[in-house]
């Protein structure tokens, strides 16, 4: 997933140690990329943009919230995977909260 929305991050991120790269950076690195895409995304007025954005930290924990934009090599693509894993970390005492 992390080649497809990110190359040159991608490169980097697997030089660090198997277990940090998959429990910690990818996951991370997903999740702050769909926000971006949110706020990139033109086709979305900012009056749609900041209330996801705003609420975008209780979504992460929603098994059924999605979102669906214009760009094919978005991170949403795959967001339930992301989700799954955010959550593994969160449970698995990586993440507090």
């Amino acid at each position: 997933m992390l080649l497809k929305v990110s190359r040159s991050f991608a490169l980097v991120i697997q030089q660090l140690p198997t277990d940090l790269r998959n429990a910690v950076c990818c996951i991370f690195y997903l999740v702050l990329r769909a926000l971006d895409t949110v706020e990139d995304d033109t086709s979305l007025a900012t009056e749609v943009k900041v209330p996801i954005l705003m609420v975008f930290h209780r979504h992460v924990y929603d098994k059924d919230w999605h979102f669906s934009c214009k760009f094919p090599r978005s991170p949403w693509v795959g967001w339930v995977k992301i989700k799954k894993g955010w959550n593994v970390l969160r449970w698995g005492g990586v993440l507090s909260g």
